[in-house]
């Protein structure tokens, strides 16, 4: 559980400040990893505040939930769909593999917005670590669309059909009842199927 005590490091964003462990860090991103071993390691010896850019302090929040096993990556994604581009990014940045492999799983499940998919396709990078994910995005699209375009047709053919219904069969009748006095047959009007239709 993320707490503030022992906390060696601060993430810094938009105002927000996340203690947390240089530890826990390296041992799931290999971005601070390589930062807290390579050359510049003494730069950033405790205490210490990285001030991090291009992100919100929401996608922050969410990747560290998952980072320090709070939450899974579903769960911080289904409380609000339009976050996983910025998860996407930020768990791209820090090398989180299974964070972006967690992504393509919900993307392939779970998304149902043709447009944010629109959106994750055009903003996702052309790198390798996001080409399956990529990938996956642009099958659920496609998918998406057929879907749209098959129940706009059967919409449309329903529709067709109850016109030419109440057309050849006059008025409807209340109730779903004939008139007292009258039958089907005096309702009814000589009908054939359209072309191409069968009952």
């Amino acid at each position: 559980c993320r707490s503030a005590a022992f906390a060696d490091i601060t993430l810094s964003v938009g105002g927000v400040d996340f203690p947390c462990h240089r530890l826990v860090l390296a041992c799931s991103s290999e971005h601070f990893a390589s930062m807290f071993q390579g050359d510049d390691a003494e730069s950033i010896s405790p205490p210490v505040c990285i001030k991090l850019s291009g992100t919100t302090s929401e996608a922050v929040d969410a990747v560290l939930r998952v980072v320090y096993f709070e939450s899974t990556v579903q769960e911080v994604l289904a409380e609000e769909p339009r976050r996983l581009l910025q998860v996407i990014h930020l768990a791209g940045e820090w090398l989180l593999m299974d964070v972006l492999l967690a992504c393509k799983e919900f993307v392939h499940n779970e998304i149902k917005d043709i447009g944010l998919l629109e959106e994750i396709c055009i903003e996702l990078p052309f790198d390798d670590k996001f080409k399956l994910l990529r990938e996956t995005c642009h099958d659920r699209l496609q998918m998406l669309r057929e879907v749209e375009e098959a129940r706009r047709r059967n919409s449309d053919i329903l529709s067709s059909m109850q016109a030419w219904h109440d057309d050849r069969t006059g008025k409807q009748v209340s109730g779903g009842r004939w008139p007292t006095g009258s039958s089907a047959h005096q309702w009814s009007a000589p009908v054939s199927c359209p072309r191409g239709l069968r009952w």
